[in-house]
Parts: structure tokens; sequence; C-alpha cells
């Protein structure tokens, strides 16, 4: 606000305007002799030095109110705040200031930051010196200092963190610094949450580091965030020296040009998993999967991990298992057709037989020139006719025993399978005089290994007639049927079922209720796996009286005819 000032009896602001006039009345032109001109001036003066006075209350009113504000929001600062003279004696402080060093205002007003009982510590746990400490520095040096960390004792023991700045204040009519103002904040929860935070990142790392898969981080950019030790191993490097590569970079080009098809579909939102195989030095192929895997943030792909793990022992051991389960398919179908040798020899035997005789009997009557053309040609039809039957039981018998491991798939009809397969058990079937029946849907296809689905038929028709062929009533009845797409084969025998607690375990490798010597276990085991290799299922009808397996495959083509037999 401007001064005041006067001139020829009139009041000015110092930027020269007037704000009034001084004016004497009387009721006659006087001449005002030198005490009155005295008399008015000084009453000018005294006017203008209340005027004066006046505007300085009203600035005072103002600079008051100014400082309450100030105060005020000092005292809602969460930061400590003290207010230091030279000597460094602490003249005020707002509340903040005691509930960070849990003092009473007795024990803080009067004391210095440096006071020897007020035990400080470094970062390192070492004392903290008071030459050191950053109100020591702002009077010496006359600047700011900034962000100083400072482990404080409180009185009841407790160690609290703060940070601490200290500014030094100038007056306008000084050069020295005259006072010290320090804030600082309790950072302790947040040193203790980042503590947490990088003991829980430490903890992460070391489990990553000890998992033996690749696993590394990258952002949308290409650019890694992360990796394990296993990862940065795989690529010669230290996980630094990857962290903040490009992924060109890491992988090289050749591998980037396989992955990157793979990495645009991922950053798309899109998880993506696949197999690569790789040849090593030594010839042996080593194989990893390899699972790419979006970061999401806010329902955007701000990046991906990557996973890759060594799979050449899995590989190995389903190669094995694959062996192990195609050797195991094989005994238990030499073990079936060991069931039916003892009917497939006489199946072979008798034809045999007969052949035996109609040559005997022709060479006779030759010998003893009897014979005619007429009786040769009926004898030689008859025995083409059961040397062809013989042929069909050899050539059901070699397909049947022959490694199927390596067939490939193939369409056939159902009724071809299941007559070769009962071309073997006929004689069996015949020898315990059980009934067979069959209603069999005619030439529509399924697709799959011909003898594989022949050994299930085979094991199923083995293990009713081993059920029954004891029994008064003694049947088993073969269906076949088309339900949307599927093929069904149905085996069911005079049986009155199978009990529930065999139900259960039936399925189950080496499970038999079969006489010791008499049967491996593996019949049904094997068989199930069969059938689901081709997509299919077998199962036990619970709801049918008698026992009944079901056969179901897929259809290889719609086209059918029905007829009984």
């Amino acid at each position: 606000m401007a001064a005041l000032g006067k001139r020829e009896g009139r009041l000015y602001l110092l930027a020269s305007y007037p704000i009034g006039t001084l004016s004497v009345i009387d009721h006659k032109p006087r001449s005002l002799t030198e005490n009155q001109k005295k008399s008015l001036l000084a009453l000018s003066n005294q006017i203008t030095r209340l005027l004066e006075m006046k505007l300085q209350l009203e600035q005072l009113d103002v600079d008051a109110q100014r400082l309450q504000y100030k105060k005020t929001a000092i005292e809602n600062l969460n930061e400590g705040i003290v207010l230091q003279d030279r000597n460094l004696n602490i003249i005020d402080f707002n509340s903040a200031a005691l509930e960070v060093l849990g003092l009473e205002p007795k024990q803080l007003a009067g004391q210095t930051s440096i006071d020897p009982k007020g035990r400080a510590i470094k970062e390192d746990g070492s004392p903290f010196p008071a030459r050191e400490h950053p109100v020591s520095l702002a009077l010496a040096s006359g600047k700011k200092q900034k962000a100083t960390v400072m482990g404080i004792y409180r009185p009841n023991e407790e160690l609290r963190w703060i940070e601490i700045n200290s500014s030094p204040i100038f007056p306008d009519d000084q050069s020295h610094t005259s006072f010290i103002v320090t804030s600082f904040s309790d950072e302790t929860q947040k040193r203790m949450a980042k503590a947490e935070v990088d003991k829980n990142e430490t903890y992460l790392k070391r489990v990553l580091d000890t998992i033996p898969g690749l696993i590394g981080h990258w952002n949308k950019d290409l650019i890694n965030l992360n990796a394990n030790e296993a990862y940065s191993k795989y690529f010669g490097k230290t996980p630094d020296e990857i962290k903040g590569q490009s992924l060109l970079s890491v992988l090289g080009e050749d591998l980037f040009k396989v992955n990157y098809p793979y990495v645009e579909k991922t950053l798309q939102g899109q998880p993506q998993i696949f197999e690569i195989s790789k040849v090593r030095p030594n010839g042996n192929i080593r194989y990893t999967l390899v699972n790419y895997l979006p970061e999401f943030e806010n329902n955007d792909v701000v990046g991906f991990f990557v996973i890759t793990t060594d799979i050449s022992e899995v590989k190995r051991l389903e190669i094995e298992r694959q062996d192990l389960t195609a050797k195991m398919i094989e005994s238990a179908k030499l073990s079936s057709l060991g069931e039916m040798a003892g009917g497939i020899a006489h199946e072979i035997n008798t034809p045999l037989a007969i052949i035996t005789t109609k040559a005997s009997m022709l060479m006779e009557k030759y010998s003893q020139g009897t014979a005619t053309a007429e009786d040769a040609l009926k004898q030689i039809e008859k025995i083409k006719v059961t040397a062809e039957r013989i042929s069909k039981i050899v050539k059901g018998l070699r397909l049947f025993s022959r490694n199927s491991e390596n067939d490939p798939l193939e369409n056939f009809t159902v009724s071809s399978v299941l007559d070769a397969t009962l071309d073997l058990c006929n004689e069996r079937i015949k020898n315990f005089k059980i009934e067979l029946r069959k209603n069999i849907i005619s030439d529509f296809l399924i697709s799959g290994k011909f003898t594989e689905i022949s050994q299930v038929i085979m094991n199923l028709m083995s293990n009713s007639i081993d059920a029954i062929h004891t029994e008064n009533d003694k049947w088993i009845k073969i269906e076949t049927s088309l339900d949307d797409h599927l093929c069904q084969i149905s085996i069911t025998d005079s049986g009155l079922g199978i009990p529930n607690d065999v139900i259960e375990k039936m399925m189950n490798p080496f499970f038999t209720t079969k006489e010791i010597g008499k049967g491996t276990g593996l019949g049904l085991s094997i068989s199930n796996g069969i059938i689901k290799s081709h997509g299919g299922i077998l199962k036990y009808d619970t709801k049918s009286k008698h026992t009944c397996f079901t056969i179901q495959l897929p259809a290889a083509k719609m086209n059918v005819r029905s007829f009984n037999l």
C-alpha cells in the first residue's frame, strides 16, 4: 500500500494522487499569521500520520491473517517442521514434529538437532555424525540439504526412519544465515513396505531361478524386463545382460523368425503353446515346449511371459511307454490267441483230414482203375473248397497275429472285422456248444487298425466263452447299430452280469477274476486303451439283464443295410 505525503495543504499518496484537502473556514476573509500557518501545517501532519497509522493497522491485520493461515497450514502438515536459530536451538515446531519424534513439547523446545542424547544412525547402522547432519550442513554452507535419510531412536527405543530437508533463511538486511527451517517425514512404514517388497522379490527370484524351465518377461515393444537363471544361461548371458535387450538380439535372427508369429498372436491376447525340436552337435534331439502368455493391464496387453520347458525326457518316456504299450498289446493278443489255439488247430485239422481222405480215396480208385472223370472232378472240387476254408482260417490267423504297431489307419466294414475274428473263435464256440446269435448291420465303415479292433472283439468273445461255458443256458449275441455317426458293437452273453466291486476294478491293468495261469488281467485294460486311441468308448452296460459290453467307434461312412443271421 502506498504511503501518504502533503503539499500546499493537500494530502497526497506518494504516487502523487490527492486524497483530500485541509480547509479552514471563517465568516470573513483574513490573512493568516505565521503562527496560524504553522498550526495548520501541524494539523495537516497529524492527520497524515493518523491516516498512515490506519493503513499500517490494516496491513498488520492482513499480515496477521496470513500468518494465521500459514500457522494453521503448518500445524496440519503430516511432515514435522522445526525452526532453529544460528546456535541450532529449536525455537518453534509443529505438532507433527512431536508425533514423528515421539516427544513432548517441553522435551523438544530449546533442544538442538545434534543433541548427543538423541541417537541417530545411518542406513548402514553406523552413528550419524553431528557434522553431517543436514542442519549443520545448511548452516555452514548456506545451501539447501535435501532428502537425507536418518534413523532415530524414540525415547521408548523404537527406531524410526525419517527423510530430512533443511533450508537456511536469510533476512533481507543480512547476508548470513539467521535461521534454519527443517522438515522431516516418517518413512518407516514406507521402508518396511519396500523391504517386504524387496524380500518378496528376492524370494520370487530365488524360486524362479530354481525352476529348471526358462522364464522370461517381455514388454509389448519386445524388450526384456526380467529373466531367470535358466533363461539367461541358455543364451550364455547373465540376467542383467539380457534385461533391457530386444527379443531379436537375445534369440538371434533364425530363432526370432520361428518365434515371431507366436509373439504376434500373444500380443493380440491369445496364449500360445508349441513344440520346438533341435538337433544337438552330438546328434541327440532336444524337444522344448514353449508357452507364450499375454500380460494384461486394464484389459490391454502390455507384454508377455515366456515359459520354456525341456521335454526331451518326457518325449523319451512317452516313446518307451508307447513301446511298452505295443508289447503289452502283442502279449495280450498272443494270450487271446493261445486261448483259441486248440479250437483253431481243430478248425484246421478237420479240413486237412477231409483233404487227406478225399485225396487217398481218389488215388485208390485210380490205382484200381475204377475212377471216372466225373468222380475225380467231384473229389477235387471238395478238396478245393476245404483248402479254401483252411486258407481263410490261416489268413485270419496271420492277420491277427502280426505286429500292428506301425499299421496305418484304414477304413473297413464292421462285418469284415467281425467275420475275421469269429473265424478264429468258431471252433471253440462249437466245442462248448454255445449258441451264437448275430444281428449285424453290413456295409458301413469305421476307421482304424483292423488287427487292433479284431483283438478287442477277440478278448470280449474269449471272456464270454470263459464265463458261460459251464452254464446250462449258453449263448452269445453280437449286435451292431448306427446312431448319430457312432457305430456300436454289442457283445452280450447269457451270464447274469458282473458284481459291482468287480465293475469298479475290471478296467485296471492286471486285475482278473480268472484262476492263476488262465488270465493276465491285461485284456480289458488294453482293449479299453485301444478303443480310446481310436476315439471311441468301451463300456459295460449296467442296464442290461445279462453281461453286455459295447464298443462305440466313429463311423467313417454312412451306408447302412441291415440283415439278420
